[in-house]
């Protein structure tokens, strides 16, 4: 990952690897706050840091997917952290726990990029059916679910 963002550098950090095997990865510490904190803060949060870490982190997301074709496999607000650095306080954001990545097939890639773009069409049945092309094997009713999305994403994403 390093490598792919290295002209992102200045504000898209990576820890150190201190030590990596198939059951562990040990990196360096890196000081800052978790997204999971910006999330519960909420409103009490600065406009411009909040700005920043989500214009960056759809940033890095989407690079991620169209660009690179390599994906942090657990990308969450608790993998995240936010920080200012320097004597002019410049924002950066700390990306950890990269010893799960994944790229994806063609038609994985073509699926997640239609999510993505259903998502903000706010086509809850596209969103639904979407996901469950992710799953090999379907638990419950896929028609429930498809109902839970559609009613979800008419609420929310009008």
């Amino acid at each position: 990952f390093r490598y792919n963002f290295r002209r992102k550098a200045a504000w898209m950090v990576f820890p150190e690897v201190l030590f990596a095997s198939p059951a562990v990865l040990v990196e360096s510490y890196e000081a800052g706050e978790l997204a999971t904190n910006f999330v519960r803060r909420g409103l009490e949060v600065d406009r411009s840091d909040a700005h920043f870490v989500i214009a960056r982190g759809e940033d890095v997301y989407l690079q991620m997917l169209l660009v690179d074709n390599f994906m942090h496999a657990d990308l969450h607000p608790g993998n995240l952290i936010f920080r200012r650095t320097g004597i002019f306080g410049k924002p950066q954001l700390v990306l950890l726990d990269a010893g799960m990545a994944a790229h994806l097939t063609t038609e994985e890639r073509r699926n997640f990029i239609g999510l993505l773009q259903a998502i903000g069409d706010g086509d809850g049945r596209t969103v639904a059916n979407r996901v469950l092309e992710f799953s090999k094997k379907q638990s419950g009713s896929g028609e429930a679910f498809v109902a839970d999305v559609c009613a979800m994403c008419d609420e929310k994403c009008k």
